[in-house]
């Protein structure tokens, strides 16, 4: 656990956080509006964010599920130093320094999992969809925004990406982002692509929105 809370994504974060909202505002605007929109709901439900960062997701679940209760999990401790900060005095919200691949909580226990522009980082997919279901209660739900392989330039992109970029690992597509899902029990629900402005001026970046539930068990139907 501590050598890979030492991984060289983590030290690229570390090292981002302090401007990171600044950065990333228009980016973050454009990639967590839509999420947002999935996730509006009044009942007191147990959120989980996974490589919540600097916690912008959820400052908008907040409003969007204003009876929630939200943990963030992230590996960097500066990015997480920052979150808490913005909800130092927001009962509802706490933080805990965390991998994706290895959750620190009970088995079925939240009613959402989230995860937004982190999943094209995560060098164990696999276990993290593991650990999602495990946490995720029965007809619990997944929410993934992130890259998008689809179009021929992000393939481009993607393989650029993993030759130059060490905290990037791979950009899947749709399909294999469902069949993913599906191994691991998941029912999906919703799958869309959509474009970003980004860079500024030109609608390049393709990402993807993923809804994905898990069902009842047949013998506690």
């Amino acid at each position: 656990m501590k050598n890979a809370m030492q991984s060289p994504i983590f030290h690229r974060y570390d090292t981002l956080a302090p401007i990171y909202d600044r950065r990333w505002k228009r980016y973050l605007d454009q990639t967590l509006t839509p999420a947002t929109c999935v996730i509006k709901d009044s009942r007191p439900l147990q959120i989980l964010d996974i490589a919540c960062g600097t916690g912008e997701m959820i400052q908008r679940l907040l409003v969007a599920a204003p009876k929630a209760k939200i943990v963030g999990v992230d590996g960097s401790k500066a990015m997480l130093g920052i979150a808490s900060q913005k909800f130092q005095k927001e009962p509802r919200v706490s933080f805990q320094q965390a991998l994706a691949e290895s959750l620190p909580f009970p088995d079925h226990i939240f009613d959402w999992v989230i995860s937004c522009n982190s999943f094209h980082c995560f060098d164990q997919l696999d276990q993290v969809f593991s650990e999602v279901t495990r946490v995720l209660g029965q007809e619990g739900h997944l929410l993934v925004v992130d890259w998008c392989r689809n179009a021929w330039h992000c393939r481009l992109m993607n393989r650029w990406l993993t030759l130059f970029d060490e905290t990037h690992h791979w950009m899947y597509t749709m399909e294999e982002l469902s069949q993913m899902a599906v191994a691991h029990h998941l029912v999906v629900e919703k799958i869309n692509r959509f474009r970003i402005d980004w860079p500024v001026g030109f609608r390049f970046l393709e990402m993807m929105l993923f809804v994905g539930f898990l069902p009842k068990k047949e013998d506690d139907q």
